[in-house]
């Protein structure tokens, strides 16, 4: 079973990452205080040293941090689930970043928390799904099921709800 040093909340943000004189904008898939995720299919080397410029609670604020690839996965062809990417863990990421960090952890979780119930519910307001969907930068679903899939899986991975609620 993998664990994890820090929760991690889905983030779907655009991020520029640097690495010497390669520049590249991928998406920041999950963020922890201690990394991020990215989808990628590019290549890179455990150890390579990167620089992430991207925003978190606000378009017009940028957080700009340096990081360290740990981690690369590559596609799969046994899951749809699993995305290609690499795991990029903070260097020297301050004090100030790990708050604003956690802080968009926690107001993510909240948001999950509110569409955990409304998903659940006969009728839900659907328009305060809608903001909730857009607050939280959910992607990638078809239909209403498929939303709901997705928001199980992230409350999962965010350990707000548990395998056994699950089941």
């Amino acid at each position: 079973m993998e664990r994890r040093r820090h929760v991690r909340a889905p983030c779907n943000s655009k991020a520029i990452m640097v690495m010497g004189d390669r520049v590249e904008v991928h998406f920041i898939r999950n963020i922890s205080v201690s990394g991020v995720f990215i989808e990628s299919v590019d290549s890179y080397n455990t150890g390579d040293e990167v620089y992430l410029l991207f925003p978190l609670h606000h378009p017009e604020k940028t957080s700009r941090v340096s990081g360290r690839v740990v981690r690369m996965v590559g596609a799969s062809n046994d899951s749809e689930y699993v995305i290609p990417g690499i795991g990029v863990e903070f260097v020297n990421s301050g004090f100030d970043f790990s708050v604003l960090v956690e802080d968009y952890i926690i107001r993510i979780k909240n948001i999950y928390e509110e569409l955990l119930i409304l998903i659940e519910m006969q009728n839900p307001d659907m328009k305060r799904l809608g903001t909730l969907v857009r607050k939280a930068r959910l992607t990638g679903y078809g239909d209403f099921f498929e939303l709901r899939e997705k928001i199980r899986r992230d409350s999962l991975s965010m350990g707000i709800l548990n395998k056994s609620a699950e089941e």
